[in-house]
């Protein structure tokens, strides 16, 4: 399916928007072999419709052809050129210029990123562990105490590490992700 914005290429070849890649390849042979200079000389009108003719038909033959790609195909809403497209973070499409910089990297703004490590909580869990053995093996009541007490510590400890990494997440992210 081609996008809406390609209505003016449509309009250009005189036809109706959506049609068939065939209706176009034939109205533009068409209108090529009526407005080439060749045929025309030195008429400035022509030139200017062999031209514009010219452009809307490798446009709507690109957007054809890009249609069953991975990205989508349309115009990019910073530099208005019609290209492949990819979705920046917030949320707008843009072409592969103007998403990345000169060196190939993304220069639109990236989201947040927490790097959550959960050793700590490994930690505090293999204390409990071993304090736990310890316990049951000499029967003293004081390693079960901090066995307990060590995985209260380890569960807290995971609980704000989940809420960190919660709130990090932009709010369309998040219900984003409660949809899927």
């Amino acid at each position: 399916m081609i996008p809406p914005d390609f209505d003016e290429c449509f309009e250009a070849l005189g036809l109706e928007p959506r049609a068939s890649l065939a209706v176009v390849r034939a109205r533009y042979r068409r209108l090529v072999f009526r407005h080439h200079p060749d045929r025309t000389k030195d008429d400035a009108y022509a030139r200017h419709r062999f031209q514009q003719v010219t452009h809307a038909y490798k446009t709507l033959t690109e957007a054809y052809a890009r249609c069953n790609s991975s990205h989508p195909f349309g115009r990019c809403q910073r530099c208005d050129e019609a290209d492949d497209l990819f979705r920046a973070p917030d949320g707008n499409y843009y072409c592969h210029r103007c998403a990345t910089d000169r060196r190939g990297r993304r220069s639109l703004p990236q989201p947040p990123v927490l790097v959550a490590t959960c050793s700590g909580v490994m930690v505090a869990l293999a204390a409990a562990a071993l304090l736990l053995v310890q316990g049951v093996r000499t029967g003293t009541w004081g390693y079960l105490a901090a066995s307990l007490a060590s995985t209260g510590f380890a569960l807290v400890w995971l609980m704000v590490l989940c809420l960190t990494i919660r709130y990090t997440v932009s709010g369309q992210q998040r219900r984003r992700a409660a949809r899927s």
